[in-house]
């Protein structure tokens, strides 16, 4: 089973459908409660293990979208 942060990371993406969740849509459904560097390194994570596809948009901005696979963690 995957941890916490990452299941929540995966549910936001998943709630967000093919438009993908912005890092301010993550910010604002966890509350602040992961520092920046903690949800990037997460999201690097998530990412080598194929559950999202990531789009950075600039230095500290991005867009992510759930994949099948990550879909499949959630069920």
């Amino acid at each position: 089973m995957i941890e916490d942060a990452s299941e929540a990371m995966l549910r936001i993406a998943a709630r967000r459908g093919n438009i993908g969740a912005s890092r301010d849509d993550i910010f604002r459904e966890l509350k602040g409660g992961i520092p920046y560097h903690e949800l990037e390194r997460l999201i690097q994570e998530l990412e080598q293990l194929g559950f999202i596809t990531v789009d950075w948009l600039g230095t500290y901005d991005f867009v992510v979208t759930i994949t099948q696979e990550g879909l499949a963690q959630l069920t």
